[in-house]
């Protein structure tokens, strides 16, 4: 940590762009303008509350028992989702403060999409809300808590990670820094610290340190339960140790049943559109003709034509999940102008190709290999719980779903491509992303308040 703070790199670039758009993102952002965040809050809540199992009722819906006017809260934001020319003033997300969250005033709200994960996605939420409430605040008070805390989790993990990794610091922080992501991190979302966990998963095993080992292992532990296609990083053991495959193998097989056991007792509260309430289940994120098994039964039955729709869906949807990872915010189709994506997205390869790789072909072939599987269990997942069965093409390809796997392309295919001054480099990339974040922030606010 001395090195670090004796020579200011990219992880203090990182960390001044973390508390400078971060919380702004936070606060700037309307409530529940990040994708499914009503639900994740929702969830958040409940598990604040002590409440980790979700609940299905006999009726078929799927969520907890919450103060009636958390409902009301969500609700009151949901005019700007559906109508793109709809606009909010400040005094309006303040007013919604006022709205009453009594906790003997309750009420089964439904959450269907986000009942199934796991509570330890919920951490830095938990706390947050709990704090809030502690407090005294009002659920915008505990809103903004719970972003604020997810947020700060988030980046301290990332910026252990620049700490950690020997080499690529930049093209890592640069992950990071695109404004989607910190978005994204400034939101309640459940995956905000599963990406965390990620990077520094990888960065630790990747530092080959024998004290954070066992660490990793816990972190993958954890990350495989809240998703299951994150189960390939175990790949990364041999990254770290590639010559101890007993030792390797035993914690690979230990989190793959833990994670298998954890979807498995978790699906049993899934309720497909088709199944769910009729009065409830528009409200929802869930498609009509959702079965699961019948999904998966007709990929096995034409395995062929399923590896056809995936690589043809992955194709197509390219330029928009690039988008999407680089410059996307909120529900609908609200993205930075393409000028400044190009920017971006430019100077994230640029960065990945001035520094020699380290890593041997072997662990390279590994990293891709993880990234490669994650590909495919995702559009087996995607496919079996949002598409009806046999869907001609594989949707809702959003770049942040991707987020688990790029610094491993990073890793697998960064090489010292060009020679470029690393005084202009850095100067360069602290630069180009803060301009990025405040053309984010100008692009936010136009759509929301101007």
């Amino acid at each position: 940590m001395n090195r670090l703070m004796q020579k200011p790199g990219p992880p203090f670039y990182f960390l001044a762009l973390l508390l400078g758009f971060g919380f702004l993102y936070a606060f700037l952002v309307p409530p529940f303008q990040s994708p499914d965040e009503p639900n994740h809050f929702l969830r958040a809540w409940q598990v604040s509350n002590g409440q980790f199992i979700a609940q299905k009722t006999p009726d078929h819906r799927l969520g907890g028992v919450l103060p009636k006017g958390l409902q009301a809260f969500t609700q009151s934001f949901q005019f700007l989702r559906t109508e793109p020319a709809q606009r909010i003033s400040i005094h309006q997300v303040l007013a919604s403060n006022n709205i009453k969250v009594n906790a003997s005033e309750q009420d089964f709200l439904d959450f269907a999409n986000t009942a199934i994960y796991a509570p330890t996605a919920y951490l830095p939420q938990t706390l947050g809300i709990g704090l809030g409430k502690g407090l005294g605040w009002g659920p915008l008070g505990c809103l903004y808590a719970a972003r604020c805390a997810n947020l700060l989790v988030w980046g301290l993990l990332w910026l252990w990670a620049l700490y950690l990794f020997p080499f690529q610091q930049r093209p890592m922080a640069a992950l990071a820094l695109m404004p989607a992501s910190l978005v994204l991190a400034a939101s309640c979302n459940a995956d905000v610290i599963t990406n965390g966990l990620c990077i520094l998963i990888f960065a630790g095993l990747l530092s080959r340190r024998p004290s954070l080992f066992y660490g990793c292992v816990a972190a993958l532990l954890m990350v495989a339960i809240h998703k299951l296609v994150t189960l390939p990083l175990v790949l990364l053991f041999w990254v770290n140790a590639p010559k101890k495959h007993v030792r390797n193998l035993f914690y690979s097989l230990m989190i793959g049943v833990a994670a298998i056991g954890w979807a498995l007792f978790a699906n049993q509260w899934f309720i497909p559109y088709d199944a769910y309430h009729p009065d409830f289940r528009d409200t929802q994120t869930l498609n009509a003709g959702v079965d699961p098994a019948g999904q998966l039964q007709w990929i096995f039955g034409h395995p062929f034509a399923f590896v056809r729709i995936v690589w043809g869906s992955y194709l197509q949807a390219l330029p928009s999940t690039t988008a999407h990872w680089v410059g996307k915010f909120g529900w609908e189709k609200n993205y930075l102008p393409a000028g400044w994506i190009a920017l971006l997205l430019g100077l994230f390869i640029v960065l990945a190709s001035t520094e020699k790789n380290q890593a041997t072909r072997s662990q390279r072939g590994l990293a891709a290999l993880a990234a490669l599987l994650y590909l495919i269990l995702f559009a087996i997942t995607m496919f079996a719980l949002w598409h009806p069965v046999g869907a001609p093409v594989l949707s809702n390809l959003q770049g942040r779903y991707f987020v688990p796997i790029l610094p491993l392309l990073v890793y697998a295919t960064g090489n010292q491509y060009f020679k470029i001054n690393e005084k202009w480099v850095n100067v360069g990339m602290a630069s180009i992303f803060c301009l990025g974040n405040l053309a984010m922030v100008v692009a936010i606010w136009m759509r929301y308040y101007g």
